[in-house]
């Protein structure tokens, strides 16, 4: 009866060892594309004081910051003067806007938080800036990319914030 039993599981490992083996490849899979139409590409929006922002607004650049961001997460409101701060150091070379995710739930908190703000904040969830958020999702907040004109991400994601981290990922992206 031993013998049975242990011819019984090698024969099952062997089975299964040839069984995985004949089975079909997994398919690889499909790297994501990247987005393309990316500044220049086409939106028009309002940001958090009703103003029009639209893809002119934010200047011809060759590099621009996108922020994700929401009024309940403290490392993002953590960060927002430091990343106001480098918005005013780096806003000539650079874009910035910032995606709000309780846009519409929290207006009146965001605008205090970026009352002085150099940089537009907008709906993250307006249809037209979907191009955006696909960037930005990460499961994380804040989470940041910077894209080029063409709407490649320049270096990786940057989950969190941090004054120094972006700093750095800006001068990175410049080439400083």
């Amino acid at each position: 009866m031993k013998n049975f039993v242990k011819k019984s599981i090698v024969a099952i490992i062997l089975l299964t060892i040839i069984l995985s083996a004949c089975t079909r490849p997994t398919e690889p899979e499909i790297a994501p594309q990247p987005v393309q139409g990316l500044f220049p590409f086409t939106f028009s929006t309002e940001d958090l004081r009703g103003n029009t922002v639209s893809d002119a607004s934010l200047g011809e650049k060759d590099l621009f910051f996108v922020y994700f961001w929401t009024t309940w997460c403290p490392a993002c409101i953590n960060s927002m003067p430091s990343l106001m701060d480098l918005a005013d150091e780096f806003g000539d070379d650079i874009g910035f806007i910032t995606l709000l995710g309780d846009f519409d739930i929290a207006r009146d908190t965001a605008l205090r938080i970026t009352e002085d703000a150099p940089f537009y904040t907008v709906n993250a969830y307006d249809d037209d800036l979907q191009p955006l958020m696909q960037l930005v999702q990460s499961g994380f907040l804040p989470t940041s990319v910077i894209i080029d004109a063409n709407g490649n991400v320049i270096g990786e994601q940057i989950v969190g914030g941090g004054a120094a981290r972006l700093r750095t990922a800006i001068e990175d992206a410049l080439g400083r």
